[in-house]
């Protein structure tokens, strides 16, 4: 199954438009989160996601919109579906989406303690895809400027104990086109060009 995964689109249609006309390529598309800014144009967003026809479209909230805001934006469509701690399955793929940012000055609308990502995913088991937009700590993926880095140990955790086939992540814009084997998982950052990937 080819799958397009992408994240952090942030209110940018031309980047949008782009990933619509790469979804031609592909039987299912993903998002990792933040459409918006600060849930700013997210129904704009929702709406030209929506001119894709006759696909799923999975997204999880960033940590630029609630879970509530998601749900609300996609009312109107049955193709777009949000897999926030939720198992979506196609073709004996089972997908997870986990969204939110780690806490941070910032303030930002959606962000969670280690303990939340922590209940959150100690439920589930036997997962191939991770969709998160929280990258996993101490990697490629979430490191940023002087070397802090800004992930989850408990998304990091829950891969190396759990070893889904692969973890789609967002959230650290510099990183994107990066990725990084974790255990046995390969991780990536699609950012908002995509990716095209055969699962």
């Amino acid at each position: 199954m080819k799958v397009l995964f992408f994240s952090d689109i942030h209110g940018d249609i031309n980047a949008l438009n782009k990933i619509i006309k790469k979804s031609q390529g592909a039987e299912l598309i993903i998002c990792s989160g933040d459409l918006s800014v600060m849930g700013k144009n997210l129904q704009q967003m929702i709406d030209e996601l929506g001119k894709i026809k006759n696909k799923k479209i999975l997204v999880i909230p960033g940590n630029n919109e609630t879970p509530e805001m998601i749900n609300e934006s996609i009312d109107d469509y049955e193709n777009i579906l949000m897999i926030h701690e939720e198992i979506y399955q196609d073709k004996n793929i089972k997908f997870l989406g986990i969204g939110g940012g780690t806490i941070s000055p910032f303030k930002t609308l959606y962000e969670l303690s280690e303990d939340e990502f922590k209940k959150k995913l100690e439920k589930f088991k036997g997962i191939d895809c991770l969709i998160s937009h929280t990258p996993p700590k101490n990697t490629s993926l979430d490191a940023v400027k002087k070397g802090i880095h800004i992930g989850s140990g408990e998304i990091y955790k829950w891969i190396m104990d759990n070893s889904p086939r692969i973890c789609c992540c967002g959230h650290v814009h510099e990183n994107e086109g990066k990725d990084e084997i974790v255990g046995k998982t390969f991780c990536f950052n699609p950012g908002k060009k995509g990716l095209i990937m055969e699962i």
